[in-house]
């Protein structure tokens, strides 16, 4: 796992990227300590991290033991939080018989983001941004939308390309 903290920001963000990590990697986050790293040589602990965490690249392309709940996207408190979901779910379901990414993690990533997700098989074609989901606040919505952009134009496969989400 990976956490950038950007210091610059008012509210000093985090941007988790958490690869394939599974149940030990997020439990070993309970115990680290960063001394005096924070505001006025305050002590920054793992779980601090978690609680700032503003952008969540979901692991193991959303598969069920790579998102550790109680102690791992439950502690991502930030109003703001946006994840991001590297998949695609036909191939992963129809070839490799995965479940990726895991419908239990995916109603837990909504509640949690407001319906700010991001993945890389469903992004939008044309000029025409995502559709608001039901979970998502209007203007929380219309805020993340200002700050995503995509591939406009499409491949030779018909496709959209890139998806890019400012923090």
């Amino acid at each position: 796992m990976l956490a950038v903290e950007i210091i610059a920001a008012r509210s000093r963000k985090v941007l988790l990227f958490a690869a394939d990590s599974q149940v030990g990697n997020w439990l070993s986050w309970q115990e680290l300590e960063f001394p005096g790293e924070g505001p006025g040589g305050k002590t920054i602990t793992g779980q601090d991290l978690l609680r700032r965490a503003v952008f969540y690249k979901v692991g193991h392309h959303g598969s069920r033991n790579a998102t550790l709940k109680w102690k791992g996207l439950e502690m991502m408190d930030d109003t703001n939080l946006v994840a991001m979901i590297p998949v695609d779910e036909k191939w992963a379901k129809a070839e490799m018989h995965w479940e990726h990414p895991a419908e239990k993690l995916l109603e837990q990533l909504c509640i949690k983001t407001g319906g700010r997700i991001m993945r890389t098989d469903e992004i939008p074609l044309g000029n025409k941004p995502p559709a608001k989901p039901d979970e998502a606040n209007e203007s929380e919505w219309n805020s993340f939308i200002r700050k995503l952009d995509w591939d406009r134009s499409t491949s030779d496969a018909g496709q959209s390309l890139w998806i890019q989400y400012t923090v």
